[in-house]
């Protein structure tokens, strides 16, 4: 009998096979959403205790404001656990061309969403993106999964709550430099065309104060 884990590896792949077929995709995301739904922690032998220990890379990082845990990945997706620990955020960054599927397994967060405005180019560092507000969601684990899309709020920022956040990620594809989906951070700028709906936000490197440290995954098999 398959696992919840290998479920959701199935699930992820006949999902994203479907991309560019509608009402096929659609249909898939639906059936998706509903196995992410019946996943909690536990089914991970993810325990909120590891929040609250202390996250290195010796000698590069040490404590580290969030790490993730890579569960499965192959050409078409990804599927990790990220945590941040409490008050703390991912700054501003993209997945290029991807889908993104994220799921709170414990505690709660806040995802500020925004998508390009039409016409802007490629993110390169020193020129600012327009960008339109689209979204600012609280979650939790009893909250639905949130689906950021190719072209709408791509571009994101998560903030962990009072306590420290575990949340699962689904990419789709996944990171690929080489392929032109490498993560582009970004930074809020303050201009005078800047209003509630409309802002500028300047692409740069990975800020020095943010690091992600990999820990490892004690899960059940996803395959």
């Amino acid at each position: 009998m398959a696992s919840k884990i290998q479920r959701l590896v199935s699930q992820a792949r006949a999902t994203f096979r479907k991309v560019g077929e509608e009402p096929a995709f659609s249909d898939e995301m639906k059936k998706l959403k509903e196995v992410i739904n019946t996943l909690t922690s536990e089914d991970f032998n993810l325990s909120p205790s590891v929040a609250r220990k202390q996250w290195n890379y010796r000698p590069y990082v040490v404590d580290s404001p969030s790490s993730c845990m890579e569960i499965y990945q192959c050409p078409e997706f990804s599927i990790g656990i990220f945590l941040i620990k409490p008050h703390k955020h991912m700054p501003f960054h993209d997945h290029p061309g991807m889908y993104g599927v994220m799921k709170v397994l414990f505690s709660s967060m806040t995802v500020t969403s925004y998508s390009k405005l039409e016409g802007q180019a490629t993110p390169t560092q020193g020129i600012p993106v327009r960008c339109r507000f689209l979204s600012q969601l609280s979650l939790d684990s009893k909250s639905e999964p949130c689906v950021l899309y190719p072209e709408q709020g791509n571009i994101h920022q998560i903030q962990a709550g009072e306590e420290a956040v575990a949340f699962i990620d689904i990419l789709a594809p996944p990171y690929n430099p080489k392929e032109g989906r490498d993560c582009n951070y970004y930074e809020k700028m303050e201009t005078k065309e800047d209003d509630k709906q409309n802002i500028s936000l300047m692409p740069g490197p990975n800020p020095s104060w943010f690091s992600c440290v990999p820990l490892s995954y004690n899960g059940p098999c996803p395959s």
